[in-house]
C-alpha cells in the first residue's frame, strides 16, 4: 500500500513538472518578426500626402527585397566553394559590398524623400523612426565597463 501511494505522488509531481515545463514553452514563443509597420500608420499625414508616402514606401521595399534575395544568392555562392583564391574571394566581397551600399543609398533617398512631405511635426517623428532603425540594426550593445 504504502509502495502504491509514493509512485501515485511521483506520477502527479512527474505530470504536474510537464505541464508546467510545457506551459513555460508555450507562453513564452518569441514574437516572429513580421514586415515593418507603414511609415503612414506611424505619422499622420492628409490624404493625398498620404498616398504618395505609401506608394514611395511599396516601390521601395520591393526594390529592398529584390536587392536583400540578389545579397542573399551571392552570400550562398560565395561560401559554396572554400578553395578560392584571395582575388576571387575580392570580387565575391566587392559585389556583396556594393549591393548593400546600393541598399543603404536607396533606403537614405527613400527617407529624404518622405522628409521633403513631412511638416516640422512629422519630421520630428521620422527622425525617431530612422533613429529606432539605426538602433536596431546595431545589434545589442556592450556592457559598460
Amino acid at each position: 500500500m504504502k509502495s502504491s501511494r509514493f509512485y501515485k505522488i511521483i506520477i502527479a509531481c512527474l505530470v504536474v513538472l510537464n505541464v508546467g515545463v510545457l506551459s513555460f514553452f508555450w507562453l513564452n514563443k518569441h514574437p516572429k518578426h513580421g514586415p515593418p509597420t507603414p511609415i503612414v500608420e506611424i505619422i499622420s499625414f492628409d490624404a493625398n500626402v498620404e498616398s504618395k508616402v505609401a506608394e514611395l514606401e511599396k516601390e521601395h521595399h520591393t526594390k529592398k527585397q529584390g536587392l536583400m534575395l540578389k545579397s542573399r544568392d551571392l552570400h550562398h555562392e560565395f561560401y559554396s566553394d572554400m578553395n578560392r583564391t584571395d582575388e576571387e574571394k575580392v570580387v565575391y566581397l566587392e559585389k556583396i559590398g556594393s549591393i548593400q551600399m546600393e541598399i543603404d543609398e536607396m533606403t537614405y533617398d527613400f527617407f529624404q524623400s518622405i522628409m521633403e512631405l513631412c511638416d516640422d511635426d512629422q519630421k520630428m517623428e521620422l527622425k525617431k523612426i530612422v533613429e529606432g532603425a539605426i538602433q536596431h540594426f546595431d545589434g545589442p550593445r556592450p556592457p559598460k565597463k
